[in-house]
């Protein structure tokens, strides 16, 4: 026998059969599984079991094991202890103990009464079956309307003053602790419908919800700047590392009814484009994959986190029927309407100016991600910051802050896992558990074959002219490219100086296809130079063409530019590594030469505590002239 048990338990409570087992009623059925895991591994130690045995077959540490002990040999309120009563998850193992005295003008006024009802509740057994009994009266999906607080809490009265008389009732003042009532009554209607949810088609949701049957119907899409600062970071003519530091935005997607993220993009630019706008549109119906590599070491998905796309067969290639943006200037582009119209087969309906509360889900999945994670990043920034701390913010993020790639890996981690995290709206479940339990009845609109329409999301129709010279044939410019073919070519001067409609693929844009508005159809057109050796998308284009426009980049003959692409962005991507200082002729110097700078080492992979920081105030920034004097 382990001397645990011998200093934990008297003998005639070392053999578990002499202890209480709770019923089945008294164990939800979402925590079943749990508790006969802590039963089995309670027995196993009570009867002797090695404990490394017991650890590796439960899946349990030995700190959760000795707790376990310890709660069951605690005393139960009618004596004995309470043995298996107390591996229950989430059950009270001790009584309510009001740390606070009462204050008797707190009463008078109608406050300090919370915990002296929990206090009452916790001590008897009568009172919690009474506000069980009643609030079964509310709990049912054919119930409708208001429930009666003021009727309720005159019964409660009634039976509190029998049970303990006019004088030991602890709430004498006004009010009466109706409010606790309410409160109290309200969480037990709570819990018993959820607890007697049926398949989603009988269940209370339809009483309140009619339109719970058919998710997607109504899809929110914002954008929001990250209250945090990233860099970019691009290697100089001389070879040396440069930074700039930016607050790219994010763009978000919320299917209302569940309050799930479905998409999202993030854009770098100073403000998002149609074309941001578009990627979070194909990101919400393409099929989400799963990360397999991070650069920051410690960043993993929570158990069955992701987006319903990847995650819910169902919810791969679904249509809304509604998407709701909001009032920023990418989803008043003119393509914008057609593209949701006629691709996406959804009506669009546009945000009012200044009036966030109209899109209460999305901003509450922006609220959750900058308060919980963005902020305490490092660069991340505060509403009231000063200049001092917006500066040493920046500073941070030009030495220690996250790259583009490592801010993308980071918000799909945590925007997959905020749909596995259950939601009180749901009764404790989390937005991918809610999307599951949709009925099979309900109408789905879905479609993930090679040629379905959210496919070509990403291409756009542009108008273009026909550039022709002396100097060269007719080619058409487009992002610093210059695409032609056969049939351009052949075409002579006969179209210079014309516009052409243009339809480009915004993930590849080594090709496009143009057209005579109402005339030939020229096909496709090729770019020529670099750009036609290695497949790119209209980021990369506009991130390159800004390097050699700034000097940082250009292409050498003779290199294959995908090669050449390749290396570029494996440089820009790593940590920047400190230059060491030249040490001075000391023939020439006539001081102390200092000794040299030793060179920073290659800096090690990102760490998820090293991505978050604690936050750091300064007392006098805040303060000011109030500290002198």
């Amino acid at each position: 026998m382990h001397r645990k048990v011998e200093k934990l338990f008297l003998v005639r409570w070392r053999d578990t059969a002499n202890w209480a087992v709770p019923s089945d009623k008294e164990i939800p059925s979402a925590y079943k599984d749990a508790y006969e895991k802590r039963k089995r591994a309670v027995e196993a130690y009570m009867r002797g079991d090695k404990l490394m045995v017991i650890l590796e077959a439960e899946g349990i540490d030995a700190a959760s094991l000795y707790s376990m002990l310890e709660a069951c040999a605690l005393p139960a309120p009618g004596g004995g202890i309470r043995g298996f009563r107390a591996l229950i998850p989430y059950v009270r193992k001790k009584a309510y103990v009001r740390k606070q005295s009462v204050n008797d003008d707190a009463l008078a006024a109608g406050r300090g009464a919370g915990g002296l009802f929990t206090q009452l509740l916790a001590n008897h057994e009568s009172l919690r079956t009474l506000l069980s009994r009643q609030a079964s009266k509310y709990s049912h999906h054919t119930y409708e309307g208001r429930v009666p607080i003021k009727k309720e809490h005159g019964i409660f009265l009634n039976s509190l003053v029998k049970l303990k008389g006019k004088a030991g009732y602890p709430f004498t003042l006004q009010n009466k602790g109706r409010e606790g009532y309410r409160l109290a009554l309200n969480a037990e209607i709570a819990k018993q419908r959820a607890d007697a949810r049926t398949p989603l088609r009988e269940s209370i949701e339809r009483a309140f919800r009619p339109q719970v049957d058919m998710r997607y119907r109504h899809v929110q899409i914002d954008a929001h700047r990250l209250d945090s600062f990233i860099r970019l970071k691009f290697i100089g003519r001389k070879g040396r590392f440069k930074t700039r530091v930016l607050r790219p935005w994010l763009i978000a997607a919320v299917e209302v009814d569940s309050g799930a993220c479905v998409g999202w993009s993030l854009s770098v630019e100073r403000e998002p484009s149609h074309l941001d706008l578009l990627r979070c549109l194909y990101g919400m119906m393409n099929p989400w994959q799963r990360r397999q590599q991070f650069e920051i070491i410690g960043l993993e998905y929570k158990p069955g986190a992701g987006m319903p796309s990847g995650i819910i067969p169902r919810c791969a290639g679904r249509y809304a029927d509604t998407i709701s943006l909001d009032n920023a200037l990418c989803g008043h582009a003119d393509n914008i309407r057609d593209i949701v119209l006629g691709r996406l087969h959804a009506t669009l309906r546009l945000g009012i100016p200044g009036e966030p509360r109209t899109r209460s889900e999305i901003e509450q999945l922006f609220n959750t991600l900058t308060h919980r994670n963005v902020q305490h990043l490092v660069g991340g920034v505060r509403p009231g910051m000063s200049n001092k701390e917006r500066a040493a913010a920046m500073k941070d993020a030009e030495e220690n802050g996250l790259t583009v790639d490592q801010m993308e890996e980071y918000l799909d981690v945590v925007l997959c896992n905020y749909n596995a995290e259950p939601h009180t709206a749901h009764y404790g479940k989390s937005p991918l558990q809610f999307l599951r339990e949709e009925p099979e009845a309900a109408l789905v609109r879905a479609d993930i074959s090679a040629n379905a329409s959210w496919r070509n999301l990403l291409k756009i129709e542009l108008t273009a002219t026909v550039s022709c010279s002396e100097d060269h044939a007719p080619l058409i410019r487009y992002l610093k490219g210059n695409y032609t073919n056969d049939l351009l070519r052949a075409s002579g001067d006969i179209l210079a100086g014309k516009e052409v409609i243009i339809t480009v693929n915004l993930t590849d844009l080594r090709t496009i296809e143009a057209k005579i508005p109402g005339g030939v159809d020229l096909g496709i057109l090729w770019v020529r130079g670099p750009w036609a050796q290695f497949v790119h998308d209209i980021r990369l284009r506009k991130r390159l063409n800004g390097e050699i426009a700034d000097g940082n980049f250009h292409w050498d003959e003779g290199v294959d530019p995908e090669e050449q692409v390749a290396e570029f962005l494996r440089k820009t991507s790593k940590a920047s590594h400190a230059q060491p200082e030249k040490t001075r002729d000391k023939a020439v110097c006539t001081e102390s030469p200092k000794p040299a700078r030793p060179s920073r080492p290659a800096a090690p992979s990102r760490l998820i505590a090293d991505v978050a920081k604690d936050d750091e105030f300064d007392i006098e920034a805040l303060l000011g002239s109030k500290l002198k004097g």
